[in-house]
């Protein structure tokens, strides 16, 4: 189960998030990525809410709606749709913890460009103690040797389909001059005789005459 943010006076300094032991949808060393990221991912009891940073009744309510929903998404593995309302939780209340929330929803989702993008902000915005920090850098870090990984993949992809597109449109085009090699010459076009003269009848009389 997704970890809470705990309420309390002490929420914004200490809550944390925590990530499911499953496996990552998009590599497949992602499950070593968990066992080795124990230290960042211990697990948080206390109340399902969103912590009262200052908001207004309405906004709190809503931001505590997201945060709901989307926790109860990522129970049932619809990471996509829990990214969404973590990602809308925190533009009501700009809570960097949830954050962590939007990167391990993404990156279960194998959106590995989104996630990274939200655990690099996670650690410019929050707070997390040093060995947190170091565990989350280190996922970090492996997050965009991945990213490096698929994007050499796809542009070797790309490549080899390039090719094949090149020499299949070269073997169609030498199999149509093969066609056309082994067709006979063309019959030469024939000839225009020109304007046909007729000659006139002549008369003629016999030497020796009547």
């Amino acid at each position: 189960m997704i970890a809470c943010l705990r309420s309390g006076p002490t929420a914004s300094a200490a809550a944390l998030i925590a990530s499911l032991h499953l496996p990552l949808l998009a590599a497949p060393a992602a499950a070593q990525d968990d066992a080795a990221d124990e230290a960042g991912d211990e697990a948080v009891d206390g109340a399902t809410e969103i912590p009262d940073a200052g908001l207004d009744e309405e906004t709190q309510r809503r931001a505590q709606a997201h945060f709901e929903r989307g926790t109860q998404a990522f129970e049932v593995g619809d990471y996509g749709r829990a990214a969404e309302e973590f990602a809308a939780a925190h533009e009501l209340t700009d809570h960097p913890d949830l954050l962590f929330n939007v990167y391990s929803a993404r990156e279960r989702n194998g959106e590995l460009v989104a996630a990274e993008e939200a655990l690099s902000a996670y650690l410019q915005e929050a707070s997390p103690d040093a060995e947190r920090r170091d565990a989350l850098e280190a996922r970090l870090a492996r997050l965009r040797l991945r990213l490096s990984e698929r994007r050499a993949e796809e542009a070797e992809a790309r490549a080899r389909a390039a090719e094949r597109a090149r020499q299949d449109e070269a073997a169609t085009r030498a199999e149509g001059e093969e066609t056309d090699a082994s067709r006979p010459p063309p019959e030469p076009p024939p000839v225009d005789p020109g304007p046909i003269r007729r000659r006139s009848a002549a008369w003629w009389w016999p030497a020796w005459g009547w």
